[in-house]
């Protein structure tokens, strides 16, 4: 999730534990136990290090222990009316809280790192999410002016917090399982359908049909009144061969076919070489609102190959969020 939403669960518990903890401290250890998972977005990492690394053991149930302890330790030096165990216990939950409102996007979460590197995804509540963010945040707000009832409203916002993407996880499983033959009475043959999050879930849901050669996505709208027939776009597979043999010259192709999860191609070329740009649908906005806010359409964690008339990888692009650079294969 963003910071915006790790910060507002941290602040809530920091108010539902004033009374309880005797320190001045507590909001902001709260809020700093929240957060401090995503310390590995300021590590330096390089675009292929962030694939593998980002969500990584700083994001594991038992990299969190580290990271506990440590933060107990720090704050322990500053009040002592907090108990080492006692500190321990809530950065640890808080942790984990963090790590489970990551875990519900479809972005992927290596929670038994350094174990595994699986990453394991909910898929239940988009990257960001205002029906998640806003409430919260404004019981939070809300807790500041109440004197009597802090807690409970505080409470209450966490609860909602942590329960939200379970319905939405419900509703993602009643909309996979209404589609199950909806592709073959509009003619659309495939192998597998799953259905994962758009921009607004759960008003919308991003549909990604396989069938074998091709990936096809469409938005499905549960907005009231909207019965819109899908219409699907359609991609050709990514070639699995073809990127193992570019991940033998440049390691990034390897671990970007190991990161992605609907990866498609598209394959243009001249008498001089071809480009290859290989995409993942995860990132690929399909709703109505993000066509509007990105009419370019432009896809993070994109990867464009650019290979001479003998197949040869001379160099590559790689869009990482916000950015795109040029690679020589020198580099």
């Amino acid at each position: 999730m963003d910071p915006v939403t790790h910060l507002t669960s941290g602040a809530l518990a920091g108010q539902a534990l004033r009374g309880k903890i005797q320190s001045r401290l507590v909001l902001p250890f709260c809020v700093l136990a929240a957060w401090i998972p995503d310390i590995d977005n300021f590590m330096g990492l390089g675009p292929e290090a962030y694939l593998l690394h980002h969500r990584g053991v700083t994001h594991s149930i038992f990299g969190a222990l580290g990271l506990a302890l440590i933060l107990a330790g720090i704050f322990r030096l500053f009040s002592k009316n907090f108990s080492l165990g006692k500190a321990f216990a809530v950065a640890y939950a808080l942790i984990l809280v963090h790590i489970y409102l990551d875990l519900i996007t479809s972005f992927g979460t290596q929670i038994l790192a350094p174990f595994t590197r699986t990453r394991f995804a909910l898929s239940s509540v988009f990257i960001i999410d205002p029906f998640l963010t806003l409430p919260g945040l404004l019981v939070f707000v809300l807790s500041l002016f109440l004197k009597v009832r802090r807690k409970q409203a505080a409470v209450l916002g966490l609860a909602f917090m942590l329960l939200y993407p379970m319905a939405c996880l419900g509703v993602r499983h009643v909309v996979k399982v209404s589609l199950a033959d909806r592709p073959a009475r509009e003619n659309i043959g495939y192998e597998k359908l799953d259905v994962t999050t758009a921009l607004l879930s759960p008003l919308y849901w991003k549909v990604v049909v396989d069938d074998g050669q091709s990936l096809r996505t469409a938005t499905i709208s549960l907005v009231p009144g909207a019965k819109e027939p899908l219409v699907f776009e359609d991609f050709p597979k990514a070639d699995e061969a073809l990127l193992e043999k570019l991940g033998e010259t440049e390691s990034l192709f390897a671990t970007w076919s190991w990161f992605a999860v609907y990866p498609v191609m598209e394959n243009s070329g001249t008498e001089t070489g071809r480009e290859i740009v290989f995409r993942d649908l995860r990132f690929y906005g399909s709703a109505p609102l993000m066509k509007r806010l990105s009419p370019d359409r432009r896809v993070p964690f994109t990867l464009t190959a650019f290979l001479d008339a003998r197949g040869e990888l001379t160099g590559y692009r790689y869009s990482h969020p916000g950015k795109s650079v040029v690679y020589s294969v020198s580099d």
